[in-house]
């Protein structure tokens, strides 16, 4: 295998190319305003989406530089896709303002490192402001997060927001195709867990990044599974069938035992039929948690302690499972867990331990939860592909606004930091008059490598703003503290008050991988590509 070497500004510039074509395909559909991109499916085919990181995935620049500098939005937008579900636009324009305007400055004389540790700072400042902030979501305001996410549409906005009143903070909203036009909400209980699958590997849809299973088989493990043979000879039973499926719910797995999975999936022989999911060991209700999802799918735990192995016979069954990097959904027969749940009330009424009583309560939310199925419904696979897409965005956006709660959308919560936090160099009366003499006699201050980086941040912040009013045609200005323009009007408001939001989780996540990904690829001085005429 033969190798191409670039350095320093050749191959920082090199890596811009390819993150400027990401960013100039993702940034027109930013905000309520902002257009559709037509991308490529793996069927061969097209779909049309507004989804920011379909579009970033879509994408191959087909210089090797560029395409390793297309890797850096890619990582920003899917980092922040699997931690919070939506914001990967935003993401896209963050990453790339940090490193083009980190470029700027790096060619001038700055220091990369010491422009990272500004990077690395502001990001840190933001956030807890951010965090700070933030104000907690209501009912009504539920509504507009989720309209706001699926681009302005009211009435997904509503269906979206009353399926998770309904549900709870620990529910989960899924997404299936509807047999009619019509798009409409059916609620099942069911169980979540916080862990999601082990591997990439098991995904069945590669855009939506989860693993959905129906009707699986169920086996239920305590403990770590270390016999690969057993594992291969439940394999060779179950998969006899065609169309049989398998969840793996277990304590632990051997590295071999799991390496032994991935070549079956990789071979295509049970590619899409297969996931393995590790428990939660944080918190102590987990260890109930087993024992309760024994009951709704109706599986025999394996475990040493009482003898039972592992085998078709301790198998149990569920109508379906969706699993992402984040968490899994399982979806049982909720009449199986009636007499659990009755027993779990009683001693929350029994029990005067705070702590205790906070255990069962978490495990109730667990298992009653619930889970609503969003059948989407549409007049055309094109129209129906980009409602999934912002119906996906918006369930994301719902459920992190639940979780951290909520801060002024359309780009205001961060542009309204700039006046806030960017650091002016203080120069005396003298310094400013003759600023060549000053120069001269050295004693012009100029800001720090680290003051640069800090800065930088808080300049990007600036962007998403300023996009989602160039998408609209409208010109930038400054606004007081919360207000923005609403682009659907073209009038200034207060966007809490106006319903314009965003979850704070959201924001914080696209600003964090931005800044991490950007401050990494700032401090590169080589880039190593293969030769692209090499076959090897």
């Amino acid at each position: 295998m033969s190798t191409n070497i670039k350095f320093k500004d050749d191959a920082r510039q090199a890596l811009k190319e390819g993150v400027d074509m990401v960013y100039n395909a993702v940034r027109v559909s930013l905000g309520a305003e902002g257009r559709n991109v037509i991308v490529p499916t793996h069927d061969g085919g097209y779909t049309i989406t507004k989804d920011g990181v379909s579009i970033a995935r879509s994408i191959y620049p087909g210089d090797t530089y560029a395409a390793i500098g297309a890797s850096l939005v890619k990582e920003a937008a899917g980092r922040t896709n699997s931690q919070a579900g939506d914001g990967t636009t935003t993401a896209t324009v963050l990453a790339r303002s940090i490193f083009n305007l980190g470029l700027e400055k790096i060619d001038q004389g700055t220091s990369s490192v010491e422009l990272k540790k500004g990077i690395d700072q502001a990001t840190k400042d933001i956030v807890e402001y951010l965090k700070h902030s933030s104000t907690e979501v209501t009912k009504e305001t539920l509504i507009d997060v989720a309209t706001v996410s699926a681009n302005g549409d009211r009435e997904l906005g509503e269906i979206i927001s009353k399926a998770f009143n309904k549900i709870g903070e620990h529910g989960q909203v899924l997404t299936e195709e509807s047999d009619t036009e019509e798009t409409y909400v059916e609620l099942r209980e069911g169980v979540v867990l916080d862990n999601g699958y082990t591997s990439r590997i098991f995904r069945t849809d590669a855009i939506k990044d989860i693993c959905e299973l129906d009707e699986p088989y169920v086996l239920l493990h305590r403990g770590k599974i270390e016999k690969s043979d057993r594992i291969v000879k439940l394999f060779d039973t179950v998969f006899k069938k065609p169309h049989e499926r398998l969840l793996i719910i277990t304590d632990d797995i051997d590295p071999f035992v799991h390496s032994i999975i991935g070549q079956n999936v990789d071979n295509g022989s049970i590619k899409g039929r297969v996931c393995v999911v590790i428990m939660p060991q944080i918190l102590k209700v987990q260890k109930d948690l087993l024992n309760d999802l024994a009951v709704l799918t109706g599986a025999t735990i394996v475990s040493d302690e009482k003898g039972t192995k592992i085998g078709v016979q301790v198998l149990g069954k569920v109508k379906k499972c969706v699993a992402s990097e984040r968490d899994t959904v399982i979806v049982g027969d909720a009449n199986n867990l009636n007499d659990v749940i009755k027993e779990i009330k009683d001693k929350i009424e029994d029990t005067d331990n705070k702590f205790d009583k906070e255990e069962l309560q978490e495990r109730l939310a667990r298992i009653t939860g619930g889970v609503a199925t969003l059948y989407v419904g549409a007049k055309s696979d094109s129209e129906l592909r980009e409602k999934q897409d912002r119906i996906e965005d918006s369930i994301n956006a719902t459920r992190s606004s639940l979780e951290e709660g909520i801060v002024s959308g359309g780009g205001v919560a961060l542009a309204n930091l700039y006046n806030r936090m960017f650091i002016r160099v203080k120069t005396s009366w003298y310094q400013r008059m003759f600023p060549l003499l000053s120069i001269f006699f050295g004693v012009y201050k100029t800001p720090s490598s680290f003051t640069t980086g800090y800065n930088i941040v808080v300049s990007a912040c600036l962007n998403p703003y300023h996009q989602i009013l160039e998408n609209a045609g409208i010109s930038f200005k400054f606004l007081n503290q919360g207000r923005g323009i609403d682009v659907r009007t073209g009038e200034e408001v207060c966007m809490l008050e106006a319903g314009i939001i965003d979850p704070t989780k959201v924001v914080r996540c696209a600003l964090e991988n931005a800044a991490s990904v950007a401050g990494t690829f700032l401090t590169t001085e080589a880039v190593i590509a293969r030769n692209n005429e090499d076959k090897s």
